[in-house]
């Protein structure tokens, strides 16, 4: 197996997945919808810093 965890939250990646996982952040392309995660992140940090909270809605699901 090639992860590895503990009861302190560490996880490690060995072997294949560690190579994979390397190549993965060193030559991988964002996705359009990873960009506008991030992009919605930034907004919500920017928001909390302002106003010390974030507001949110969870949609239903179906």
């Amino acid at each position: 197996m090639g992860i590895h965890s503990d009861a302190f939250g560490r996880v490690t990646l060995t072997n294949e997945d560690a190579r994979k996982f390397e190549n993965q952040v060193r030559y991988g392309r964002p996705s359009k919808e990873a960009k506008e995660a991030v992009a919605k992140g930034a907004e919500a940090v920017k928001n909390f810093q302002r106003d010390g909270m974030i507001r949110f809605s969870v949609k239903k699901a179906g």
